[in-house]
């Protein structure tokens, strides 16, 4: 077996991940939230298991990035300020 050695950035610590209806009824909607190693966090969507990194606006988390999206994407939108 063939050892990988990656930086602490490059390491999933944690990682948080959902799942809604899509707008429509057009099927299923996920993301989450990776905690890497060295403390930064990275958000991202998937579909048909193909994850795609959710890139955070000026001043805004990881967690207000995914969130955002995910609003656009879901048919309930009440998605909850922290």
């Amino acid at each position: 077996m063939r050892r990988r050695d990656r930086t602490a950035s490059g390491q999933v610590a944690a990682r948080v991940e959902i799942a809604g209806d899509r707008a429509g009824g057009r099927g299923t909607v996920r993301g989450g939230v990776d905690l890497r190693g060295d403390g930064s966090a990275e958000a991202f969507t998937r579909a048909r298991g193909d994850a795609r990194v959710v890139e955070c606006r000026r001043g805004e988390s990881a967690v207000e990035a995914l969130r955002r999206v995910l609003a656009n994407l879901t048919t309930r939108t009440s998605i909850v300020p922290l």
